[in-house]
């Protein structure tokens, strides 16, 4: 069987016929093994065919949820306390929607589709869905701009006083956080084209 099985894969004059490497037959008794557990058969299985293909208002309505994003539970720690709120987020890949939405997961479950086929007639049926930089920035109310400014002019005359007074005070919400490499301050994320990009951390 062993001779059978691999002269059909490594027909006679191949590399792989003439002198074999001991890894080369491990992966290929492994792999029969494997397959042997897998499908109580070594015969070659015909492929599954092409997947079923999604009816366009199920793709329409797949592509709506991809790009409108969800609402997600958030919590702050507060004085030991857990605030919980709720914020709007896009998705940043297929498979972050699928997770996030039992009805694209029954989708697919019931066309037997893959990730890529269900992004793919996504952008299909609605074009205007992209891929896009998403930029990070928090909106500050004027109130707060001013204040700040404010705050800012009575540390300058400390500054006689406490010369590394500059050194040691800044605004969390006002520098950079790096959460990835080479992001530069963006997140890519699935969204209309036509759509606002701005999006205010809470």
């Amino acid at each position: 069987m062993f001779h059978d099985k691999w002269n059909k894969h490594h027909p006679p004059g191949t590399s792989g016929n003439v002198g074999p490497s001991s890894s080369a037959v491990r992966q290929f008794l492994t792999y029969n093994y494997s397959k042997l557990q897998r499908e109580f058969t070594l015969l070659d299985l015909s492929g599954g065919g092409h997947a079923a293909a999604l009816p366009d208002a199920e793709a329409k309505q797949c592509a709506s949820i991809l790009a409108a994003g969800h609402l997600q539970q958030q919590y702050v720690l507060w004085e030991d306390r857990s605030i919980l709120y709720i914020e709007h987020v896009y998705f940043t890949s297929i498979r972050d929607a699928v997770r996030n939405s039992p009805f694209l997961q029954q989708v697919c479950e019931d066309h037997n589709i893959s990730l890529d086929h269900l992004l793919r007639r996504c952008k299909e049926a609605d074009p205007d869905s992209v891929y896009r930089h998403l930029p990070m920035k928090r909106a500050l109310a004027a109130a707060t701009t001013q204040l700040r400014a404010a705050f800012g002019g009575q540390q300058l005359s400390w500054l006689g006083r406490l010369p590394t007074l500059l050194h040691d005070t800044f605004y969390m919400d006002e520098c950079t956080v790096w959460v990835g490499k080479d992001m530069m301050g963006k997140l890519m994320v699935w969204c209309h084209k036509d759509w606002l990009l701005w999006y205010f951390l809470l």
